[in-house]
């Protein structure tokens, strides 16, 4: 049966919903890093026996419903406790073996560290990785998780509330880091992000840099709002300019502004793309626009009773008495 003039609209829209949402479904991930930071400013002698804790990067803004993880690193920083016997620390995830920091060989008591690989595998559902620190002559001062990954398409709320995406630059023409930290602000409400309306649902911090010392290590570690570990943006092995990719906690910018602070290094901080999507709640009419709309209905319907006589049949045209004369 050929379509209606009427259902073929019906048709263009389901058609054009349809296509929509397969775009939607698809869109490509786009790469990001979490960080996590445990730090024990005095530290926690494993001679004692093993310590166990845990790194989470959904504090920091991963959310299994749609992100994913591709790799990821564990650096642990130690402190050598004794001259005589070998400090290095066994590293297990729930039992399964991760690796050794091994102790560096000297006559003095020194810090070591190491950096392990870490399986995706070992994450929990909720973006928790369970950590074991195994009995040792060392003091167990501090541990970094680095963890890379794509940030996919949220999931579309169940009522239905639109989300918006917006981006916000902070130029800042290329400021010398080795004079000292640099600290600046990224303001989502001059974007149109209202605080306590709006619900976001993601953010990420893309910082641009330009190595400024051949040979030298640039990387730059990054805190948000004065002291929450934001993570290190990391050089890359060729000279000239590089960038890296942070997630954000969605609670970092509930007030609409994040606060960041780059530490001292050999590095020339150039600009700061700040990436946030936020749920806007779906428009509410106001009291006197719902009170115009039913008085409205009320009306049509008065006009429609005053056109159909008592027993509801449609009246017709008057007669008058000259007519019914003829």
């Amino acid at each position: 049966m050929p379509a209606t003039p009427r259902a073929r609209p019906l048709r263009r829209m389901a058609l054009a919903a349809l296509v929509a949402g397969a775009f939607h479904g698809h869109a490509p991930a786009e790469p990001v890093t979490f960080f996590s930071e445990v730090t024990l400013p005095s530290g926690v002698d494993l001679a004692a026996g093993p310590y166990a804790f845990a790194q989470d990067i959904a504090a920091a803004g991963f959310d299994a419903s749609f992100d994913t993880i591709s790799s990821a690193t564990l650096t642990l920083y130690f402190r050598d406790q004794s001259l005589s016997s070998d400090g290095s620390i066994g590293v297990e995830s729930a039992g399964t073996p991760i690796g050794t920091v091994l102790d560096t060989p000297g006559f003095t008591l020194e810090d070591f560290s190491g950096v392990l690989s870490i399986s995706p595998s070992m994450f929990r559902a909720d973006g928790t990785l369970p950590v074991s620190l195994l009995p040792g002559d060392a003091l167990f001062l501090r541990s970094v998780l680095e963890v890379h990954g794509d940030r996919g398409v949220p999931p579309p709320p169940p009522d239905e509330t639109p989300f918006a995406t917006v981006t916000q630059t902070y130029d800042a023409g290329g400021v010398d880091l080795a004079n000292g930290t640099f600290a600046f602000a990224q303001d989502l409400r001059s974007a149109g992000y209202v605080p306590g309306l709006d619900t976001i649902v993601s953010a990420s911090l893309k910082l641009y840099f330009t190595e400024t010392s051949p040979g030298a290590d640039e990387s730059v570690e990054v805190r948000f709002d004065g002291d929450a570990f934001g993570g290190i943006v990391t050089d890359s092995d060729i000279f000239g300019p590089f960038d890296g990719t942070l997630s954000v906690a969605p609670s970092l910018l509930a007030d609409g502004v994040l606060g960041v602070t780059l530490a001292q290094g050999p590095a020339q901080f150039e600009r700061a793309v700040l990436e946030v999507s936020y749920r806007h709640p779906a428009a509410v009419p106001a009291p006197a626009t719902g009170f115009l709309v039913l008085a409205g209905l009320a009306g049509m319907a008065a006009l429609r009773r005053h056109g159909r006589g008592p027993s509801g049949a449609a009246r017709g045209p008057e007669v008058t008495g000259s007519d019914q004369d003829t």
